[in-house]
């Protein structure tokens, strides 16, 4: 039986999951670093966001805290799905099929 507004709450109950086992510190400092690197404009994949933030802070406590990570600065308004996708080109990431992000201005600034 299909259940698109159960898979969908299901999604969402398993990224506050992951979210919540990662420091809030490490969260709002990851989000901080990326939002002042990739400018308004910037047009990529979200695996790109790695390197910058590795630069600066340790690795998150799981893998797939990346992704709920990403899906927090898209819900906070920060990036937006251009609808292109590419393989991603990292190892780790086993050329997954990546969505391309936009970085939009946000209608409010504030918290993430």
């Amino acid at each position: 039986m299909d259940d698109l507004e159960g898979g969908k709450a299901a999604r969402d109950e398993g990224i506050s999951l992951v979210l919540a086992n990662e420091r809030r510190e490490w969260l709002t400092q990851a989000q901080r670093i990326v939002i002042d690197t990739f400018e308004p404009g910037w047009i990529g994949l979200a695996e790109e966001f790695h390197a910058p933030v590795l630069a600066r802070l340790r690795a998150p406590h799981h893998p797939n805290v990346w992704g709920a990570f990403t899906n927090s600065l898209i819900r906070a308004g920060y990036f937006e799905h251009t609808g292109g996708h590419a393989n991603c080109r990292k190892r780790t990431s086993h050329a997954c099929d990546g969505k391309f992000l936009r970085r939009i201005t946000p209608k409010k600034e504030g918290e993430i």
